[in-house]
């Protein structure tokens, strides 16, 4: 029921850039329908494709951000999502991650405001990097399915900095970064890993953090603009 039937299908996977080779990934969050039974089925087969649907994809030629250096924008050489759903009783497609040069840019092999030379693309600001999320209607999605729009079309309603709680004081290191998340249906909490914020377990040895966020959709207009997390975190 919901927007499964909508959509024709019961699972979405999708990837994206923010890991080598930009040209393999959607440089954006993505979304490709397909059903539980078709990846059990297709899975048995290494080389047998899943037949899946794109409703979100963007390319290298058609990237959700037409220059992925520029402050200021969707997406950014440093953007990656790593998790993405469909909020219940909202009509978002939310998609969670980590990014940064929204403010400062991103330049490439230079020397940060901290003095970290980095050996690759970083911001200018060694604190303009953090936790992020981006938010599209669902209604949008369902425009590509009925062909009436290609996947890399759509553009979020919404996107920015998504803010969590554990994170080290400017100047410390740099922010925790998300590097994983899953939706718990039943529940409706929203996991999400903290990469190297547990500092208890000593020097050497900082695994993720879990934080565990609540919706609160009794409000959620039908674009879905109240559909970010808002709940507690901890």
């Amino acid at each position: 029921g919901g927007w499964r039937a909508c959509v024709g299908g019961d699972l979405v996977l999708g990837a994206s850039s923010g890991v080598p080779i930009i040209g393999r990934a959607s440089v954006g969050p993505s979304a490709f329908v397909t059903s539980e039974a078709s990846v059990r089925r297709d899975a048995t087969a290494a080389s047998t494709p899943i037949d899946a649907r794109a409703l979100l994809d963007y390319s290298l030629a058609t990237p959700l951000n037409d220059e992925l250096s520029a402050a200021g924008g969707y997406w950014t050489h440093l953007s990656r999502a790593v998790f993405a759903f469909v909020v219940p009783g909202t009509n978002t497609y939310l998609a969670v991650g980590s990014s940064g040069g929204h403010r400062s840019g991103v330049g490439y092999k230079i020397t940060q405001d901290d003095g970290t030379l980095c050996g690759g693309y970083c911001t200018p600001e060694a604190a303009d990097n953090y936790p992020y999320y981006w938010a599209y209607n669902m209604s949008d999605l369902l425009a590509v399915h009925r062909g009436d729009a290609q996947p890399h079309e759509p553009r979020p309603y919404a996107h920015g900095v998504l803010d969590v709680p554990y994170q080290r004081a400017a100047g410390d290191g740099g922010p925790y970064l998300i590097n994983g998340a899953t939706y718990d249906e039943r529940a409706r909490v929203l996991w999400l890993a903290l990469a190297g914020a547990d500092r208890e377990q000593g020097q050497y040895a900082n695994p993720p953090l879990l934080l565990a966020f609540e919706f609160d959709v009794d409000n959620a207009l039908a674009g879905g603009s109240s559909a970010v997390p808002s709940g507690t975190g901890g």
